[in-house]
């Protein structure tokens, strides 16, 4: 099953192109743009079942950061994180919606 889903944005920019992944951490979705003329823009492998993506993603709000890398279906959670996956290895999970 796969571990990133395309998203349909509507307010994308012509040739933007955005995908999506769960976070256990956050235990919300995280988007990225791996298409497009303008920052930022991640590289992605194209394989949704064992993903991969650089640079690290990062979101922070007022009360959470969530720094990770994606490598082979995993999420490697780097230690300034401020939930409790931070500094842990988890499998990616399966996006069923």
């Amino acid at each position: 099953m796969a571990k990133i889903i395309g998203l349909n944005e509507p307010e994308a920019k012509p040739g933007e192109r955005w995908l999506m992944f769960f976070c256990p951490g956050c235990e919300c979705g995280h988007r990225f743009k791996i298409a497009g003329n303008s920052p930022p823009i991640w590289e992605f492998n194209g394989n949704v079942e064992k993903p991969t993506l650089t640079p690290s993603y990062l979101c922070w709000g007022e009360n959470f950061r969530c720094h990770s890398f994606i490598v082979d279906g995993e999420i490697r959670f780097l230690e300034d994180s401020t939930h409790e996956l931070k500094g842990k290895v988890v499998e990616l999970p399966d996006m069923d919606w």
